[in-house]
């Protein structure tokens, strides 16, 4: 990405940001964002501008709507004047654009995902927002968080310093923590820099396991999911005995648990050393194992929460939230609302369990897996929901004896009669290909919702057609 596209794309949210305080002014507002974390803090961060502007706005969190979704919730929402879709939005803008004129709605779509070549007419009805149409990796380089942040800051300048953290924790939990050292880049390094210069979030580099300013040593192990390591993530009895084979007692002389601090700076260095080296024998290829040592970030306001202090562990608590139907617990905790913290914690305690359970399932062998010539698919239907199964993939899409394929198809159930939610995941790099924009095309082909990112995507389709769109995706996998 360029300075340049940088520059233009950062004029063009100055341009949009006074249009959409506009469309905020034409209350009742309805605002739609997704359950993931990036659709939580995206939407908690223009809650927090509503609520400064006394605005009377009504908040849904959803699934990715469909064409059909979209058209009910405009013309069947008549008392509302105005729309703010969150982090979706942009796969249907030119049916939206039609819409806003059609019912006489202002209807505005903040998303960073993959959009249709075709952008939608501007008009005083409609808007949209999205890094990809200046040149700007969405994918990468600016979450639907951080578009939020951008409008908001240009907007409410106070507002913007009380959320920037959220726009990090967002991009976070869309894992664009892709550059150098899991660095931030592009417009979420700017929204990075911003926040450490006002104080408001600090960056350590150092082993990055998960908690592992605030935790057990053996409980950070076993806590690590990103990246995940093979026999120990999820399993504390394993973690427990890896410390000792590496001649690291995890507990002192009357049981109480280490943590990394009390460790001399040659354990840690072996620590680390003997983490990648087993990472590694395990199937693990090196790149990722190297991703043991990285930037952790940390929220100064949140110094006595563990799991708010670190970045990345207040997007997995959202995470949790959302995939388990509590996201407004989430939301809460967004808007500053301490009170939910215990909530919360419990929420996290489940979603871990679930998840373990479910991975546990998998390595057992209990999940029926087809291998095709380049997709692996992984079949849960039945045993996980829409909701779950974009977490799912993205932790097993890091499994190293997936690595031989290139795509991963963790097929769950939906919440829509005889439909079947698919989440995918690129395993390997594949030059000049876009999961999402693929996966587009052949939904659209066969009839079926489907969009994305360039290595993460989802696709809702009727039963009978999953067979049919897996033999296409086949076909269009390099």
């Amino acid at each position: 990405m360029s300075n340049e596209a940088t520059e233009e794309f950062l004029k063009h949210i100055s341009q949009k940001a006074s249009q959409l305080e506009d469309f905020i002014e034409e209350e009742p507002v309805l605002l739609l964002s997704h359950y993931d974390a990036d659709g939580l803090t995206a939407a908690s961060v223009l809650v927090h501008l509503l609520i400064e502007k006394n605005a009377v706005f009504h908040l849904k969190i959803i699934e990715q709507p469909s064409a059909e979704d979209l058209e009910k919730v405009v013309s069947e929402c008549k008392h509302y004047n105005s729309i703010i879709l969150c982090d979706m939005g942009s796969r249907h803008g030119s049916l939206l654009s039609n819409f806003s004129q059609k019912y006489s709605k202002k209807i505005a779509v903040i998303d960073h995902h993959t959009p249709p070549q075709e952008a939608p007419e501007t008009t005083k009805f409609f808007l949209e927002v999205n890094p990809w149409r200046h040149g700007v990796n969405g994918s990468l380089h600016v979450s639907s968080s951080g578009l939020a942040y951008l409008m908001v800051k240009e907007l409410d300048s106070k507002i913007s310093e009380k959320v920037v953290h959220l726009a990090l924790i967002g991009a976070l939990g869309d894992r664009q923590d892709q550059g150098e050292k899991c660095d931030f880049l592009g417009v979420n390094k700017l929204i990075l820099n911003e926040a450490i210069e006002k104080k408001i979030v600090s960056r350590e580099i150092g082993l990055r396991l998960f908690g592992i300013r605030r935790r057990p040593l053996y409980k950070c192990l076993e806590y690590t999911i990103d990246p995940f390591i093979p026999g120990l993530s999820g399993d504390e009895k394993a973690c427990i005995e890896f410390l000792r084979s590496i001649s690291i007692e995890p507990f002192f002389s009357d049981g109480r648990p280490k943590m990394i601090n009390d460790l001399s700076e040659g354990e840690v260095r072996k620590l680390v050393i003997e983490l990648v080296k087993y990472m590694i024998s395990e199937g693990v290829p090196p790149q990722e194992a190297e991703k043991l040592l990285g930037y952790s970030y940390f929220i100064n306001s949140f110094y006595k929460y563990p799991e708010l202090y670190d970045a990345r562990e207040f997007a997995v608590l959202l995470n949790a939230c959302g995939r388990l139907n509590e996201e407004w617990v989430g939301l809460m905790i967004c808007l500053n609302k301490i009170d939910y913290y215990e909530q919360v914690l419990s929420v996290l305690t489940k979603y871990r369990k679930t998840l373990k359970e479910v991975l546990n399932m998998i390595e057992n062998e209990e999940i029926p897996i087809n291998y095709l010539s380049k997709t692996i698919v992984v079949d849960c239907i039945g045993i996980v929901n829409e909701r779950l199964s974009g977490a799912l993939s993205s932790i097993i899409s890091t499994k190293p004896d997936f690595r031989a394929y290139k795509v991963l198809a963790l097929l769950a159930s939906s919440s829509k009669p005889k439909h079947v939610k698919i989440s995918l995941r690129v395993l390997r790099e594949i030059p000049s290909f876009s999961l999402g924009a693929t996966i587009s095309e052949i939904a659209e082909d066969i009839g079926g919702e489907a969009g994305g990112h360039e290595k993460a995507a989802g696709a809702t389709l009727l039963e009978e057609k999953v067979n049919l769109f897996l033999r296409k995706l086949e076909k269009e996998i390099p």
